[in-house]
């Protein structure tokens, strides 16, 4: 349901498997809306036999992500994914860096 969003903008599986209105996505195109991605998921496909970044492009698009894992070299060639979306840090159990 949530790939048929972000890739056809079409919310009848959403509708139907949710029970939820496709509306509020509808008014303005998912970019008001924010999907979490758990690690180590970059993306909700992970295409085989593609390399670099592929599996971040679906974060391109509205709508906002919050996402652990963003390359620094993606991030330098699609700036505006980085100022739409939020990269939180990973935490990483035992170790301190991270609450500096």
């Amino acid at each position: 349901a949530i790939l048929d969003i972000l890739e056809k903008n079409n919310t009848d599986a959403w509708e139907r498997e949710f029970k939820v209105t496709g509306e509020w996505w509808k008014r303005r195109g998912g970019a008001d809306h924010i999907l979490t991605m758990s690690a180590p998921v970059t993306g909700f496909r992970h295409p085989k036999g593609k390399r670099g970044w592929a599996h971040y492009m679906v974060q391109l698009a509205a709508p906002i992500f919050l996402s652990v894992e963003l390359t620094k070299s993606f991030v330098y060639e699609y700036p505006h994914c980085a100022s739409k979306n939020i990269v939180v840090p990973y935490p990483i159990p035992g170790r301190e860096w991270h609450n500096r």
